[in-house]
């Protein structure tokens, strides 16, 4: 990873069908569970710290 603020990263390139669809699942997943769109965020900014995240 960068030092880079986030703002600036260059994008790592685009996520392939199987990594969309599991993604859309988790979110799925966390939404009918009660997560509300904050929450939702920053499930997504954990996820895109981890390596081999597109």
């Amino acid at each position: 990873m960068t030092d880079l603020p986030p703002r600036t990263r260059v994008p790592k390139g685009k996520a392939t069908k199987p990594v969309i669809s599991q993604r859309v699942e988790e979110v799925l997943r966390i939404r009918l569970d009660g997560a509300k769109f904050w929450d939702v965020r920053e499930y997504v900014r954990e996820k895109e710290r981890e390596d081999g995240s597109a």
